[in-house]
Order: C-alpha cells, then structure tokens, then sequence
C-alpha cells in the first residue's frame, strides 16, 4: 500500500469550499425579514451556511496534515498554516460549535442622513434639522436565489459571534473594561457572546473571503512544500 496523497481529496474538496463560500455571500449586503429565521426548520440559514463553509474549509487542512504526517513534513506544514492568523481563530470558533455551543451572528445597519433643511417648528418653539431620506430593503427568505433590489442607502455589517468561557480570567477582564453586567452574567454561568475579531476585521463575510484567500495560499505552499501531493 502506497502512501497517502491528498491532493485528489483536497482538489474536491476546494471545490465544495468554493461552492459554500458562494452560498454565504448569497446573504452579503442584505437584510431578511425576522433576521433571516427560517419558519419551517426554526433555524438560521446563514449559521448553517458558515458552518458549511467552515467544516469544507478546515478539512483541506486536515488532508494536508495526513500526508504531511505519512511524509514526515509536519514542521513544513505548521510553517505553511502558522502564516495565516484565521486558521487558528476560526477552528477555535467551529470546533466550539462542534462540542459546546451553536455560534451567532448579528447584523449591524448604518445609514447617513445628512441635515438638508432647517425649519421652525412653532409648536416646539425651537428649529428642527431635516435629514436626507434613505430607503432600506428587506427580503423574504424566499428570495434569497433571487434579489429584488441592493441596498445602496445603508451600510451592513454581520458578526460572527462566539461565546465567552466563563473563566476568572475572563470575568475580571470584562470588569477591568467596564462591562460589569457582563461580568456578572458570566459568573452565574449564563450565556454571553462577543464578536470574532481577526486583524481588526469583524465582518463574516469579510473573514471568509479572507479564509478562502488563505486557503489557496496554503495549498500552493503545501505544494510547494512537498506535503500535498
């Protein structure tokens, strides 16, 4: 018996990657009614979608580390993932969900509504600012395969979050900033959650294109590196 290749497993499997990272970016820049909760399953597309993402994702690593293994190249293959940050913070984020607890997101919207008229009001006895308008659209799960409309008025941000140990560390950290009722939440072993943050990007949709860079990245210097064959 010959030794393991991985590379047929993870030319495969870059093609599943590819395909659910396609499907995440399906919810990008847009906003669903009831947060995007699907009414039949009561659950959350995107979070199944991530997770799909993520489980396709990390498992190229892992074929890679098979063959690095077989071929005695495991310090090659740390030095290939140890250049990408996410690697390390996004497996913590999805082996978390795998044994402890389902992740989160939430989605923040920003719109600027610049002052465009001041007028009197005589009734309040004081001049009121009148910003410009702006419009924000909200879909139907329905529609996800197919938008109506972009929102071009707003800005939207979707985090990742995860759920914070509830460690002695970590309740005296959120003390030291400020955040006591956290804290305290923390300490009665209830659930409380904070967003990923990964090189000061905090978006999902930003990291996972990152991750999918990352990917590639990784594939070429493995090989390079002679561990995915």
């Amino acid at each position: 018996m010959g030794r393991y290749k991985s590379w047929k497993e993870i030319e495969e499997k870059y093609k599943q990657t590819v395909y659910a990272h396609q499907e995440v970016n399906k919810f990008r820049g847009r906003i669903f009614v009831k947060h995007g909760l699907d009414d039949k399953s009561r659950t959350y597309p995107l979070i199944v979608k991530i997770n799909t993402f993520l489980h396709h994702a990390r498992s190229i690593l892992q074929y890679a580390l098979t063959e690095a293994k077989a071929s005695k190249k495991t310090k090659l293959y740390n030095k290939c993932v140890s250049k990408a940050l996410i690697f390390k913070e996004l497996k913590t984020v999805r082996d978390k969900d795998i044994h402890q607890y389902v992740i989160k997101t939430y989605t923040i919207i920003r719109a600027d509504s610049p002052i465009t008229t001041l007028q009197y009001d005589p009734k309040k006895k004081k001049v009121v600012g009148i910003g410009k308008e702006f419009s924000m659209y909200v879909e139907s799960l329905d529609d996800l395969d197919s938008p109506k409309a972009r929102n071009t008025d707003v800005e939207i941000e979707t985090l990742l979050l995860k759920r914070i140990d509830p460690s002695s560390g970590n309740i005296k950290k959120l003390k030291i900033q400020g955040k006591s009722e956290m804290a305290d939440k923390l300490k009665r072993n209830e659930a409380v959650y904070e967003s990923v943050e990964i090189n000061g990007k905090k978006d999902i949709f930003e990291l996972c294109d990152i991750y999918m860079a990352e990917i590639r990245e990784f594939i070429k210097c493995g090989q390079a590196s002679g561990f995915i064959t």
